[in-house]
Order: structure tokens, then sequence, then C-alpha cells
């Protein structure tokens, strides 16, 4: 999580600064699952958020669907 910020940092516009994002977005994506499946579901729901929103940033809106698939499911899960 840490790199992947910091290559959002370091890259600050063009093609490489897309790729940091959507790689950030993969990453935020597939911990908020993970957390979601343990339980932490305040954390979950803020990895979550994160990822939906460097997806849109991207322009990728299949990444961002896929950050709400997964937003669904917590919110399922919470109940």
């Amino acid at each position: 999580m840490r790199d992947a910020a910091r290559a959002v940092a370091h890259y600050d516009s063009g093609e490489e600064h897309r790729q940091a994002l959507l790689a950030r977005a993969e990453a935020l994506r597939l911990a908020g699952t993970y957390l979601t499946q343990v339980r932490q579901y305040d954390i979950a729901y803020t990895a979550l958020r994160g990822a939906i929103a460097d997806a849109r940033e991207a322009g990728d809106l299949l990444a961002a669907g896929s950050g709400v698939g997964c937003m669904c499911w917590l919110l399922v899960r919470q109940g």
C-alpha cells in the first residue's frame, strides 16, 4: 500500500500517474475485499472508498464498478 501511494505521489501527471492510480485502486480493492471477509468493516469501507475514487480519477469505469460491487458485498455483510 505504501509503495502504491508513493508511486501516485511520484508520478504527478500523464500515463504513469494513471497507471499508478490504477495500481493503488487494485491494491485497495483487494485489501477491502479481504478486510470484509475478516469482518473489519470500517477499514474495509475506507479501502473500498479509496479504490473507487482512484479508479474514477484514472478514468477506468470498469475498475470503479468492480470497487462498487465489493462495496455492495460489504454492505450486505454488515446487514
